[in-house]
């Protein structure tokens, strides 16, 4: 049976009512009708109640990403990044997230050691929007590319999306009507391997899985990540595939040279696609 007290031992914000999404929201990739102001004390933004953050890391679990699930709740990133890596003081007991969940919440997106195949698939690649809100500023946790998301990045037409570091999921952006999701075993689309076969003469297809854990499983996002400007480009493969994230999600990165190598073999997709 759910609960919506989470007791003296555990963070419960004061900001007010808010509106925590149901099943249905994910279901149909819906965000919540009434979004909710954030309050700012000191450093800190106060902004998911208990049940929330349990809600987030539930259906994190099942492979939505930090953008998806900011894109439902209708909040900035920085709350739900919080909740994700359960850094509300005190912490939460996240043994007990399904003690605040509703019977459907617990039959769409049941423990994994229960689950069987996709249940409530996370959205696919490309299309949807972003929430309202200020992005935070955690630059491990944030991946950006000028998708059809409306927050600006280096110009007014481009957006953001952002990765989460969690194994064996995609982790990509929103799209308005879910696809069926892998449970176990992510996929990449051929072209995308032979794209890594010979990057500039180097072969990077041994690293496939790094780039599907960056939401990267097409070269389609490549192509979106060609019309970055440079020193964007630069300094987000340094970051994602050669930086301190990668040592936290415990896989050997690429080197220098190798991300020198994959920056200009992006920047050479832009040039074929417009040729």
């Amino acid at each position: 049976m759910s609960t919506e007290s989470s007791g003296d031992s555990e963070y419960e914000s004061d900001t007010g009512p808010r509106d925590n999404p149901r099943c249905s929201n994910f279901e149909n990739n819906e965000p919540v009708k009434n979004g909710f102001e954030c309050t700012e004390r000191g450093s800190n933004i106060r902004a998911l109640n208990r049940k929330g953050r349990a809600i987030c890391r539930i259906v994190s679990a099942h492979g939505w990403t930090l953008s998806q699930i900011m894109h439902i709740f209708r909040v900035p990133e920085k709350p739900i990044s919080k909740a994700l890596k359960n850094l509300y003081s005190p912490n939460d007991d996240t043994g007990k997230d399904y003690d605040f969940v509703d019977a459907e919440f617990r039959k769409k997106f049941p423990p994994l050691k229960y689950a069987r195949g996709h249940i409530v698939p996370s959205p696919s690649i490309n299309t949807g929007q972003d929430p309202s809100g200020d992005g935070g500023d955690d630059p491990s946790n944030s991946f950006q590319s000028n998708s059809t998301l409306k927050r600006p990045l280096a110009n007014e037409n481009q957006g953001t999306w952002h990765l989460v570091k969690k194994p064996r999921y995609d982790y990509l952006s929103q799209a308005p009507h879910p696809l069926p999701h892998q449970f176990f075993q992510p996929k990449h689309s051929p072209e995308l391997l032979s794209f890594l076969k010979d990057v500039r003469g180097l072969d990077l297809s041994k690293h496939v899985d790094l780039f599907i854990d960056r939401g990267l499983q097409d070269v389609a996002a490549l192509r979106l990540m060609a019309t970055w400007e440079r020193a964007k480009l630069e300094e987000t493969l340094a970051r994602e595939f050669m930086g301190s994230a990668e040592k936290l999600a415990g896989r050997k990165g690429l080197t220098a040279l190798e991300v020198i190598s994959l920056e200009l073999a992006i920047r050479a997709l832009s040039s074929r696609k417009t040729a």
